[in-house]
């Protein structure tokens, strides 16, 4: 699996092979653009959603230190595209841009953009008695001067622990660290991994959105060393 020059995944798309997406690969292979366009998404996604997604083909155990390092950037707004509104619902509002998915349900932490000039980063805990695709995301971190066009440095550290003892989210955007959560609530209880999944998830709309992605690294291996 995987592409050439590229990390090793796999569509999250219904499409098959590369070409029947909106995906296109840079010479180098270091970049990728991400296109969302209307009703592509998922057999399983519902009509409000466009889906062009990868999805990373290692499934990491729960506590494990699960590191991502890459370069994205959204390119001008288009004439016609709305605003992606954050109602504080998955699924209903904002444009996904990055997703660990706790193996079931809903994802556990996404960046997410929003009002085309903000993004937000959200987790998902697990609340006690209540299923995983119940559960209800917590805001953890907000940029509003988000600049469409600019190429943004992302490095990750994710260890998950539903139990709330041992977990890590770290976040560094351009070198600057904005997220360092401990010991908190996170992954999900039933599920037995988790995932890297990237790309453009949005609300259906007819005019296109690109996303481009570069430079990615996931693994166990720290990642530090891409913060400067």
């Amino acid at each position: 699996g995987g592409f050439p020059d590229g990390p090793p995944a796999s569509l999250v798309t219904p499409s098959s092979s590369y070409s029947d997406v909106s995906i296109q690969k840079s010479p180098s292979g270091s970049i990728y653009r991400f296109g969302a366009r209307f009703n592509e998404r998922r057999a399983n996604d519902s009509t409000n959603g466009d889906r062009t997604e990868l999805k990373h083909q290692t499934d990491y155990a729960p506590g494990t230190d699960v590191w991502v390092s890459y370069t994205f950037m959204v390119e001008t707004q288009k004439p016609g595209e709305p605003d992606w509104t954050w109602t504080g619902i998955y699924g209903d509002s904002g444009c996904h841009l990055g997703q660990f998915h706790g193996g079931i349900g809903s994802p556990i932490f996404s960046i997410q953009l929003i009002d085309n000039d903000s993004i937000i980063v959200w987790t998902r805990p697990q609340a006690p008695n209540t299923p995983s695709t119940q559960q209800k995301p917590v805001t953890r971190w907000q940029k509003d001067d988000f600049v469409r066009g600019h190429e943004y440095d992302v490095v990750l550290h994710f260890k998950t622990a539903p139990s709330g003892v041992g977990s890590v989210a770290e976040m560094w955007l351009d070198s600057q660290k904005v997220i360092d959560i401990r010991d908190f609530a996170f992954g999900y209880s039933d599920s037995d991994h988790n995932n890297w999944q990237w790309g453009v998830y949005r609300r259906t709309n007819e005019i296109p959105l690109d996303v481009q992605f570069a430079n990615m690294e996931v693994g166990t291996m720290d990642l530090s060393h891409r913060i400067n």
